[in-house]
């Protein structure tokens, strides 16, 4: 539960990603994004970012680009 707190106290801190479209969930290191942004380039930067935090083993990414 620590490391999804984590991880969304880093994603509140990019002003660039709406961390509101993105949900995280996440089991011993691992972590789950799911959800809607607004180009590739968010996306990029979210699983960028999430790597970053201490704890993250893998990012299984699921986030997809808003239609």
């Amino acid at each position: 539960m620590a490391l999804t707190a984590d991880v969304k106290a880093a994603l509140l801190e990019a002003p660039e990603i709406n961390m509101f479209d993105i949900a995280v969930e996440s089991t011993k290191g691992d972590v789950k994004l799911t959800g809607l942004l607004g180009t590739q380039a968010q996306i990029d930067e979210t699983v960028r970012l999430v790597k970053l935090v201490n704890g993250v083993k893998a990012v299984n990414n699921e986030l997809a680009i808003k239609q």
